[in-house]
């Protein structure tokens, strides 16, 4: 009977995460993996990567200030606003994908794929053009792309 017990509160838990991803927006899971393929010194956009166009792009920095995440000024379930304010680390950047005003989806780039963070960005510059041309040099940082 116990075994029974904890296998219905792990179902619940499992289907509670669930419901939890799909109010947060969807993942755009092929942005990593097209990164980790990304020729170095050759410019790429967000919209080559992705299946849907968005408007623009934020990317929110390691050790971004959860405050400043908290009021971003574009419309998105308290879930994902809590997710990215508690999940600013070290190893990845987080990126969130807009349109009209609001976050439609989200990715999560690890540093061993491309590293998205100052001083190799404007440190308070977050927010790009979908269409934005950004360039990795060999460490894979990812810079601006100035013709």
């Amino acid at each position: 009977m116990e075994f029974y017990k904890l296998g219905f509160k792990a179902l619940i838990l499992t289907l509670t995460l669930q419901l939890t991803l799909v109010s947060c927006g969807h993942r755009e899971p092929m942005l990593e993996l097209s990164l980790e393929r990304q020729a170095i010194e050759k410019p790429f956009t967000f919209a080559e990567y992705c299946e849907e166009e968005y408007d623009s792009v934020y990317i929110i920095y390691p050790y971004d200030d959860s405050d400043k995440i908290q009021r971003l000024p574009y419309k998105m379930s308290s879930n994902l606003r809590n997710y990215c304010s508690s999940t600013s680390a070290d190893t990845y950047s987080t990126i969130l994908f807009i349109r009209n005003g609001a976050v439609e989806a989200f990715a999560e780039v690890k540093y061993d794929k491309a590293i998205f963070s100052p001083p190799y960005l404007p440190e308070k510059l977050h927010a790009f053009s979908f269409k934005q041309q950004f360039i990795l040099d060999k460490e894979r940082r990812t810079l601006l792309y100035k013709e």
